[in-house]
């Protein structure tokens, strides 16, 4: 169904974002996933980008661009945990 699609996952190195990662690869596709950290998926490539910094992304895109014309679909599943430390 998917067979010889363009897909960017970000934040496809673990959690619900690898999940998409392998059922995008499954499905045939051709897959990047951006993320911090290089998950256990071999059969998608990564690019490293920390979606906290804008730089980092743009870089991340670029690389992504250098390399292919158009992108097919496109997942946002990257997530801030972010908990602040309230003292009373």
């Amino acid at each position: 169904m998917f067979t010889n699609k363009k897909v960017l996952v970000a934040g496809g190195s673990k959690g619900i974002g690898a999940g998409v990662v392998d059922a995008f690869v499954d499905q045939g596709a051709k897959v990047w996933y951006i993320s911090r950290t290089k998950g256990n998926n071999n059969r998608a490539i990564h690019i490293f980008a920390d979606i906290l910094d804008p730089h980092s992304i743009n870089e991340a895109l670029d690389e992504f661009d250098k390399e292919n014309l158009h992108l097919d679909i496109l997942v946002n599943a990257g997530a801030v945990n972010y908990c602040k430390n309230y003292d009373n």
